[in-house]
């Protein structure tokens, strides 16, 4: 099972958890690069 915001999401395979999880954080790390980014632009 996966958990997000801590509530339960959706389930993975146990073979496909660690490649699925990192996907996941990549996923979110990429979201909170380009909001980051657009708030910088935003107070330019």
């Amino acid at each position: 099972m996966v958990y997000l915001s801590g509530v339960t999401d959706h389930h993975v395979a146990d073979k496909d958890m660690i490649d699925h999880i990192v996907s996941l954080v990549e996923a979110k790390a990429a979201e909170i690069e380009a909001s980051m980014s657009d708030a910088q632009e935003a107070a330019e």
